[in-house]
């Protein structure tokens, strides 16, 4: 697993899974954060009758 993240900057070994981890929530936010954000429609409530 760790190999195929060595692209992107990754280690080739990690002192624990927390360290895997966070290395791998950081990248998860620089690729998403690339994403264009779409506005969104506010619903509006239906009517009581």
């Amino acid at each position: 697993m760790d190999k195929a993240y060595e692209a992107s900057g990754g280690k080739k070994s990690y002192k624990s899974d927390a360290e895997r981890v966070a290395f791998l929530f950081d990248l998860y936010q620089k690729y998403t954060s690339l994403l264009p954000t779409t506005p969104t429609r506010k619903v509006r409530a239906a009517k009581a009758k």
